[in-house]
Parts: structure tokens; sequence; C-alpha cells
């Protein structure tokens, strides 16, 4: 007997939001969208911050009249309001810029910065945005850090307090952000974290980097599209851990999907030839295979080649998709990292400038007084805790 397909599990859900957030293909089943629970598809999307790529799709591929009028006026509200602060970030980036490029640094921006300067997702409005990475060569990179703290840009400390959770934070300064702004800035001296094993080095990125075509930001560059690929993959396949986890998060699949129908001309070969030569062996052909179960890529490249089947890997998503959270496995995992990460070599290397063995001890032990002092106040533990919930939130994503 055929089983009965459940449009409004998590992984039908899933793959009706992704393929509406691209141009929809001729393989796009109108039925599921017509008989799904739009309250969860749009429940889904918000938990993802993709409510605003929901909207733009839906605009674009003329699918409004399978929602009510309410539900399109919350999430026409929250793509405008998204447009407008996006365009302010755009603002206070320009800002940024010119203030360094008088200082003779010319930056390379990462991630999200680079869909939003180079129109990823066709406008201001379909990204949602908290932060703008941007990497400058390694000589500099103390300098731009000085810059922006004279200009007014402070430590994020409650972030910084999260000590490296899901990546190794020593390949960026600490995070940088104006009393008044919502924008956060983090100034890069590598393009990835050292999970990526440097299979992608500053020096390459510099070398292959492209100018700002779309708008008029002052000096700055993005990289390559074959480089943009390569880090929107092992930022969230290795830097973030999700390949260990069995997790697959749908808004950072979303870039990685733009990137494949936004550029022409991406080097797959390279790539793969990249990550197998470190280590990363079949990761490529793999995330292409599971990106493509859920958004049936479309673009202008015959990426065929490249992607393999992985059912093993596919089934493991799949199944982390309809398990339920242990939120105190979770809460406990989390302090146990953010422990071990907080008194990591590379972590104190990086915030005290500390390099032999001798001076890195006694700076664990400055590290520990001034993160005792820190959570010996109420309000702190009150942050993290608020944190911990919010990220357990995210994690639930994969059981819901």
């Amino acid at each position: 007997m055929k089983k009965k397909l459940n449009v409004n599990s998590k992984v039908n859900l899933t793959k009706i939001l992704a393929e509406i957030v691209l141009p929809i293909t001729h393989e796009f089943n109108y039925h599921q969208l017509e008989i799904c629970d739009k309250l969860k598809l749009i429940e889904l999307a918000n938990k993802n911050f993709m409510n605003f790529a929901l909207y733009q799709g839906l605009v674009k591929s003329d699918l409004l009249s399978y929602f009510s009028d309410v539900q399109l006026e919350y999430l026409k509200e929250f793509y405008e309001l998204n447009e407008q602060r996006n365009t302010d970030f755009l603002s206070e980036l320009k800002d940024i810029i010119c203030v360094l490029n008088k200082h003779h640094i010319e930056p390379v921006l990462l991630k999200g910065a680079v869909a939003l300067v180079d129109n990823w997702y066709d406008g201001m409005g379909a990204r949602f945005m908290r932060d703008i990475d941007f990497l400058v060569p390694e000589h500099q990179v103390d300098e731009a850090y000085k810059i922006l703290k004279d200009i007014g840009y402070q430590e994020v400390y409650e972030d910084d307090s999260l000590e490296g959770h899901d990546h190794d934070a020593h390949h960026h300064c600490p995070q940088l952000q104006k009393p008044e702004s919502a924008l956060v800035i983090e100034v890069h001296s590598k393009p990835l974290s050292i999970k990526t094993k440097g299979v992608l080095t500053s020096k390459q990125v510099f070398e292959q980097k492209h100018q700002v075509s779309y708008l008029e930001i002052g000096r700055c560059y993005i990289p390559s599209p074959t480089h943009c690929l390569m880090v929107a993959i092992l930022h969230t396949e290795i830097s973030h851990s999700n390949r260990e986890r069995g997790a697959f998060f749908i808004r950072q699949a979303m870039d990685v999907a733009k990137i494949l129908c936004h550029y022409k001309y991406i080097n797959f070969y390279s790539i793969e030839s990249d990550l197998n030569s470190f280590d990363f062996k079949g990761l490529f052909p793999s995330y292409l295979y599971v990106l493509n179960y859920f958004f049936s890529i479309q673009s202008q490249h015959d990426i065929t080649l490249y992607i393999r089947r992985d059912d093993e890997y596919l089934s493991k998503i799949l199944k982390g998709m309809s398990k339920e959270v242990d939120v105190k496995k979770f809460g406990f995992y989390f302090y146990k990292k953010f422990t071990v990460d907080s008194f990591s070599k590379e972590r104190i290397s990086s915030r005290y400038g500390a390099n032999s063995i001798v001076s890195i001890y006694c700076f664990r032990l400055v590290n520990f007084v001034r993160l005792l002092t820190k959570y010996s106040v109420k309000s702190n533990w009150a942050i993290k805790k608020k944190y911990i919930e919010s990220e357990t939130a995210a994690v639930r994503l994969i059981g819901d």
C-alpha cells in the first residue's frame, strides 16, 4: 500500500520553501503549495530568517494567490523592514570602506556582504544580514581594527562571551559594533576558520579578487565566483560542523544555490580537486547532491558531472529533520564546547597575543579571572541563558 505523502512534514515544507526562494522550475509542484499549511511554511521561513526571501519568491513567481491577504501583509511588512535595514547597513559599509581607503586598505568582502553588494538576491530586501565580514591583508589587520575602534566601533562583548561557539573565531578579530547600530563588523585575517585546514588562503583570495560591479562603494573587492562557492560550502559544512552533525541549514544552503544561479563561470573541477587534496574528499559532490534534493538546482553550469549520489548522507540529514532535539544534552554540549574553546591555545593566542607556552598558561589564568568576573554578574548569565534558548530553537529546526 502506497504511503500517503505528508505535505506538512519538515522535509516537504523545506523543499517547498527552497524552490520558492529561487526561480521556480517547470517541476515545481503547485498542488503541494496549494494544500500545505501556509502558517507552518511561514513559521519555517521565520525560524530560518527566510521570510524575506519567501515573500520575494512569491512576488516574482506570481504565487501570491496561494496566501491570504493577512499572511501577505505580514510577509510584505517584514520584507520592507529588512530592505530598509540592509540599505542602512550598506550605507554604513560605504563609510567604513571610505575610512579604510584613506589608510590605503582595500578589503575583500566575504559571505553575506558579497550577497549584498553583488546582488545575489536581486535587491536589498530578500537576505537577512546581521554582520559584515571582510578580509584584509594580514599585515593590515591590526591597523584596520584600530581604525574602526578610533571611529567609534566597540567590541561586542555579548557575542565575545560565547568564545568561539560553532567556529574558530581566531581567524578574525573580536566583533565590532557602534552603540547606535545593529550592524556587526568582523575584520578577517583569513577567509575561513582553521577547521578548513587552509584549503583556501588569503593570498589566493586576493590574487583572484574581483571588482565590485553592482554598486559604487569605494575601493573594495569580492572573491572570485569559485572562491565565493568554496567559502559558502566550507563555512556551513566544516566551520560550523554541520557535516559532522548531519545538519542542513536551509538559509546557508540558499546562499550556495544563489551563487550557482548568479555566476556564469565557476571552476568546479578546481574546487573538488582542492577539497580532495586537503582531505575533504567527497564533500563537494555530496553537498551538491543534498542541495539538489531540496532546491532542484537550476544554473547556467553543467554541474551534473559534479553531483554524485550520497544516499547515506542524505538519509542522515532527513533523519535529523524528523527527530526531537534533546535540549538538556544540547545545553551541556554548549557549555562544554564553550569551556574548551575559551581556553584553547588558539583563542588565548588570538585574544592576548601570547605565543610561548609559558605566556599562554599565564593568560589562561587571566582569561579565567576575566570570565569569572563577567559571569559573577547575574544579568550576564541571563544573556547566556537567552542565547542558549535561541540556539536551541535554531537547532530544533532539525527536528520540527
